[in-house]
């Protein structure tokens, strides 16, 4: 693990700060009128597996403190009475070394109390976490289902959204529309080399209807895809473990991508719960549809919250894109305070239809994994 790099990072963000507080003059904003927020997550695990689980984390029989472990900031800072600049700044290891990116940056627009736009690199608004996903203290587990969660490499739109609020009664309908397109590149390698998807065209519809106890959720994003690589096994990596990058010739080109999410969350009394449902079709040549399906109860007992998740993903037919797999989830978050939290989540992993579902590649000795995981989550 190189610390090096993590601690150069943290040392630009805090560069960042000290040049944001410090500027003076007309010319300039005031700092009543800049909001910096922050977020970390400490995370650690190890698997009973030595093939690696995960391509963003890739756990295996070797404990590791380092690959999810990451620091993120948020810059929000007001332009004008109706007009605010936000930009949010990850410092996390991608691969084998730790980064400093921009996660978000996009100029948000209020017309009034129920329309907003915005403009820049925004969140794909499809799953229930979608916009705070790297913020671990406002989900239970130490990471998300990958079989819902695992499924989707469009993180981001580089483009428009269009937002709405309209109350229901006694309820909002929030409507959010997205167009655009992006460029999924990483450091991550597939296994037979560097590759790329260029998105285009991307259009997205989101939909939630938020009450006191309950939100529900819609979401739909249809794209076409250019794949760039050197052999149509790279695919498996591409839509199930994450996003790749490199250059290589053109493999595929307009490839029709389709994702549609189905959401809702709820809680009664000390009862919590969140469920999310996605259908994933890609067209020809590859021809694919995989389903993603997960359901997680939650008990609150004071500062403790233990859970449980069940999560499967299956497909229909044979693709080399396939990610077939199921597990369970039983974990405990424990609020130390209001801003932090430290999870425990003991995850056990079978795989469905020989397939390698979230692993790296095929288990050489078994098609199953346990592994566990301990993470420290953070707000300032």
């Amino acid at each position: 693990m190189d610390m090096k790099k993590l601690w150069s990072a943290i040392g630009g963000m805090l560069l960042l700060l000290a040049s944001a507080s410090s500027v003076s003059g007309p010319s300039v904003l005031a700092l009543s009128e800049l909001k910096i927020s922050g977020f970390m997550s400490a995370v650690g695990s190890i698997s009973n597996n030595e093939t690696s689980y995960s391509r963003t984390a890739q756990i295996n029989d070797e404990i590791d403190f380092g690959r999810e472990t990451m620091l993120g900031l948020q810059i929000d800072a007001k332009l004008m009475d109706k007009l605010i600049f936000t930009t949010q700044l990850l410092a996390d290891r991608d691969p084998d070394n730790y980064s400093l990116q921009a996660d978000w940056i996009f100029a948000k627009y209020t017309f009034n109390q129920v329309s907003s736009i915005k403009a820049g690199r925004i969140r794909s608004p499809v799953f229930m976490v979608s916009e705070f996903i790297e913020v671990g203290i406002t989900y239970p587990w130490v990471r998300p289902p990958a079989e819902v969660y695992g499924l989707l490499p469009l993180n981001s739109v580089n483009g428009v959204e269009f937002r709405m609020n309209v109350p229901v009664l006694d309820s909002n309908l929030y409507l959010q529309g997205v167009m655009g397109n992006s460029e999924l590149d990483t450091s991550l390698v597939s296994i037979s080399g560097k590759s790329r998807i260029s998105a285009n065209k991307v259009l997205g519809v989101n939909a939630l209807w938020s009450t006191d106890n309950h939100n529900f959720r819609i979401g739909y994003i249809i794209s076409r895809l250019d794949i760039f690589d050197t052999a149509l096994a790279t695919l498996q990596n591409l839509f199930a473990a994450g996003d790749l990058s490199g250059t290589a010739p053109l493999l595929i080109e307009a490839l029709r991508f389709e994702f549609i999410t189905l959401g809702m969350d709820f809680s009664f009394g000390n009862i919590s719960g969140m469920l999310e449902h996605v259908r994933r079709k890609v067209g020809e040549p590859i021809n694919a549809k995989q389903y993603g399906s997960y359901l997680m109860l939650q008990y609150a007992l004071g500062k403790y919250h233990p859970h449980i998740t069940y999560a499967i993903a299956d497909s229909i037919g044979f693709s080399s894109i396939n990610a077939d797999q199921k597990s369970v989830t039983v974990g405990v978050k424990y609020e130390l305070s209001y801003s932090a939290v430290l999870k425990l989540d003991y995850l056990h992993i079978g795989s469905l239809k020989e397939t390698p579902g979230f692993f790296l590649s095929a288990p050489t000795e078994k098609d199953s994994a346990s592994i566990v995981s301990v993470a420290l989550d953070l707000v300032f």
